[in-house]
């Protein structure tokens, strides 16, 4: 999966305050399996706001050390839900 940080443009749009965009999901992949796609945002890891990809990737890591799975809280369009995602070895 390949995320970007959101335009000031890009979160009004969503009606988020922060969070990261899903530009790329590859076949196959986790985030795949999890139901991500493009244009996706994702707003929180394991409860924690992703404000930037920096910290959305620090937030998968720590999950990683945790266990098997994150849970993403996920806005499509006018809708957010909470996604388990499986973290790769």
């Amino acid at each position: 999966m390949t995320v970007r940080d959101l335009t000031v443009d890009e979160r009004a749009d969503a009606r988020v305050r922060s969070g990261v965009l899903v530009v790329d999901v590859k076949d196959g992949s986790p985030a795949d399996d999890a139901g991500l796609a493009a244009n996706d945002v994702i707003e929180e890891v394991g409860g924690k706001t992703a404000t930037d990809v920096a910290t959305f990737s620090r937030l998968l890591r720590d999950a990683k050390g945790r266990g098997k799975h994150a849970v993403l809280l996920v806005r499509r369009g006018n809708n957010s839900q909470f996604v388990p995602l499986l973290l790769s070895e």
